[in-house]
């Protein structure tokens, strides 16, 4: 009995670290296909960023697609962290439920193409499904107030997820550089949502905007500016302190003199500062150059030293007019943190 005891207690801990050892072979074999995906999603980018022909930047773009879409179908890539692109980025949730990535190409007419695809998971077959992006820009009129799938997508380069919850729901806000043509920029606020099928829905209306003069829309399912092609518009999410001026009324009572017509309140204004430390979306703010040119966008330009602000707060990004962001970070915050793409990120 001693000896199937001491038996026993040799055994399952050696067979224990020998599954240990399996499951990491299997792991590195894994992770080395998806190192050769990675390799030719890398080739390829190189080359469509040298071409210069739409018919060669189509043709290329086909080649790219293929392995972005194995990589996306490989049952292990959602732990793979594709470290070495930049033409691609590929933004992963913090719960890992859903990954994006998206890329984009500029014909020679000026114009861009985008292209995507997601990874989302499903809870029913504790496994991931992947769906292609397709980029209908020119089909979409009004995209402020469209509900979007993927197969009918806003195109746009992602370069930053947050993830929030609101009423049990998850949502995965995206902050997207969406170039448009030689005159016309654009940067997105995407608000990506999941369906237990695993299904990726475009567009909720997340956002409290009612004081945001430059959005119609108050009821907008993403928000998406536009400006001129000849500058930069800042968009980012980042931990900053902003400084709110708040007005807050006392009311003095006064006894009443005799021989006076004297007032029974004196209303006084006292200046109470309020300040938010906390992550929060920050953004430049786009004006016209001048009256006449409101709503001529390719005409708007950041106002100097204006910020404004997106706060996730009571279920809602609130908007924050005109704060005092003592925080800024630089621009290069808005591009991949390896080597940035020459894109008006």
């Amino acid at each position: 009995m001693e000896a199937n005891k001491y038996l026993s207690k040799l055994i399952i801990p050696t067979l224990f670290i020998l599954f240990l050892s399996i499951q990491k072979l299997g792991f590195t074999q894994e992770f080395k296909t998806l190192k050769v995906y990675e390799d030719s999603m890398l080739h390829y980018s190189k080359k469509l960023i040298k071409a210069r022909g739409d018919d060669q930047k189509k043709e290329l773009n086909k080649r790219l697609q293929i392995y972005v879409e194995k990589a996306a179908r490989h049952k292990n890539s959602i732990d793979y962290q594709f470290d070495t692109l930049n033409f691609i980025s590929v933004l992963t949730s913090k719960d890992e439920n859903f990954r994006i990535y998206t890329w984009t190409i500029q014909m020679q007419d000026g114009h861009y193409q985008y292209f995507g695809i997601t990874q989302s998971y499903v809870k029913k077959s504790k496994s991931y499904r992947y769906s292609k992006l397709n980029d209908q820009t020119p089909k979409l009129r009004r995209p402020e107030s469209k509900t979007l799938y993927p197969k009918k997508w806003l195109g746009a380069y992602y370069y930053k997820i947050i993830q929030t919850k609101s009423g049990g729901k998850t949502y995965y806000t995206l902050l997207g550089w969406k170039g448009y043509d030689k005159i016309l920029s654009k940067k997105v606020i995407e608000i990506a949502t999941l369906r237990s099928n695993g299904d990726v829905i475009f567009g909720y209306p997340l956002f409290n905007i009612k004081d945001y003069a430059y959005f119609k829309n108050k009821r907008a399912r993403r928000l998406v500016f536009s400006y001129s092609a000849r500058v930069k518009m800042f968009l980012d999410y980042d931990v900053q302190s902003i400084h709110i001026e708040k007005k807050k009324k006392n009311n003095k009572s006064h006894k009443k003199q005799r021989g006076f017509s004297a007032q029974n309140k004196d209303v006084v204004e006292a200046k109470r500062i309020k300040t938010i430390t906390k992550p929060m979306i920050v953004l430049d703010r786009l004006e016209p150059l001048n009256i006449e040119m409101e709503g001529v966008y390719e005409f708007y330009y950041p106002e100097t030293n204006v910020v404004d602000a997106l706060l996730f707060e009571n279920n809602r990004w609130n908007y924050y007019p005109d704060v005092d962001a003592r925080n800024k970070v630089s621009e290069e915050i808005n591009a991949k943190p390896k080597k940035p793409l020459n894109y008006d990120l």
